[in-house]
Formats: C-alpha cells, sequence, structure tokens
C-alpha cells in the first residue's frame, strides 16, 4: 500500500509540472538572461516549437527540500483505446529514474487525459484518470496555450549550465514571470517568482531527439489500477 500511494502523490506532482510546461544580445551565463534587448536572425518569438518525436528538456525544479530534476520527453502519437493521443513520459529524481518513469496519454482532439501510468522497478501501476479535471494544451505550433503567443517584446538570451542558449521573451502570469522560447520544446524556459525573486524551475538541458518510451502499451493494458 505504501508504494501504491507514493505512485499516486509522485504523480501528481510531476503531473502538475506538465501541466505547467504545457499551458501556463550578449551571451549570458549558464541560467540566466542577458538584459540586452536582441534583433539577430533567430531570435523572433512565434510560439511554442512545433511537437516532434524525440523532444526532451530537462528541468531543474525547486522544492521545500532543495531541487530536483526532472526530464520530459515527447514520445509522440500513438492510440489506446481507440483514441488517439500525445504521449509524454517524465522521469524525476537525482539519477532521473530514482523514482521511477511515468507515462501520460492526452486526446488529441478534447486534450483529456486518457491514461497515466507510472513504472517502479519493472512494476507498472495505472492511476485513474477521472481524478484529473483539468484539460492538457497540445504541445508546440499552433496551440500554443493563450497568453504566450507572438509578442513584440524584447528578446533576451538563457543560457542552459550544459552551454546551450536560446533566445526568450518574458511574460508576467499574476505573481509569476514566465520565459519561453520558440527554439526549445515545450516553450517553457524558466519560472520566477517574483514575491521572492527566487526560481521555481529552470532547463538544465534539451534536445530534440533522443526520447524514448520505457513503458509499453502491453504494460499498460495489464496495469494496477491505483486512487480510484
Amino acid at each position: 500500500m505504501e508504494g501504491k500511494n507514493l505512485f499516486v502523490l509522485l504523480s501528481g506532482a510531476l503531473l502538475g509540472a506538465l501541466l505547467f510546461s504545457a499551458c501556463t544580445g550578449n551571451p549570458a551565463g549558464p541560467g540566466q538572461a542577458s538584459a540586452t534587448s536582441s534583433t539577430s536572425p533567430g531570435t523572433t518569438y512565434t510560439g511554442f516549437m512545433e511537437a516532434e518525436p524525440g523532444q526532451w528538456v530537462e528541468y531543474d525544479i525547486s522544492t521545500s527540500s532543495g531541487s530536483i530534476r526532472q526530464r520530459m520527453e515527447y514520445i509522440g502519437t500513438d492510440s489506446i483505446d481507440g483514441v488517439s493521443a500525445n504521449v509524454f513520459e517524465m522521469k524525476s529524481g537525482n539519477g532521473l529514474d530514482s523514482m521511477g518513469s511515468f507515462q501520460v496519454w492526452v486526446d488529441s482532439s478534447t486534450q483529456k487525459i486518457v491514461k497515466y501510468a507510472g513504472k517502479f522497478q519493472d512494476k507498472v501501476l495505472c492511476l485513474d484518470v477521472k481524478s484529473f479535471s483539468a484539460d492538457v494544451p497540445s504541445p508546440g505550433g499552433d496551440k500554443t496555450p493563450a497568453g504566450y503567443g507572438p509578442t513584440a517584446a524584447s528578446s533576451y538570451g538563457y543560457t542552459t549550465p550544459t552551454g546551450k542558449t536560446v533566445p526568450i521573451v518574458k511574460h508576467i502570469t499574476e505573481d509569476v514571470e514566465v520565459w519561453v522560447s520558440s527554439e526549445m520544446p515545450f516553450g517553457i524556459v524558466k519560472t520566477v517568482d517574483l514575491k521572492t525573486g527566487k526560481d521555481i524551475m529552470s532547463v538544465y538541458d534539451y534536445g530534440l531527439s533522443g526520447a524514448k518510451r520505457t513503458i509499453t502499451k502491453q504494460e499498460l493494458q495489464s496495469c494496477e489500477t491505483v486512487g480510484a
């Protein structure tokens, strides 16, 4: 029972990050933005990048007990139970899989979650999706969430700790400053709590290929459902 409870808690936290990241000049130093506006080619913000299978992003997320790294991957489209869906995987922990891996299937037409599973030490558990009422925006392209569309705002540069630089623009959503880019999967680069000035989460690394499914459809079809 303890393992099942842990699955429910972790899956809820990771799904929250997925929902947030899917919706809501001079080189900069690692994890920082330069304060100079940019007009060089390739820096125009046009909305979120079109999603392609294999894309992934690793985020450093601040928690009450410190920072945790989370990897989000876009596996691509597939069908399950007669529904065509976008498939994401998430891994979290010091070794990125130390807390297991999670897989979420989102209906391509309705944006409703149709399947959600977690894998721990080769055991697959499914979470009752009726507990999720929120929709998940489609990733990338013309499905950029409202409020994060093309803008004439000044562009800045963000450099990951691994040395990759992308142009970004900043949006203010209530008390959170959101950095977004058209040149990185999932669009969200960094979020900052304006009340404290501290980072909520920021990109550690990203790639346009390399995402791989770790939970098979066969495992999903035979998984035990928890949280019902």
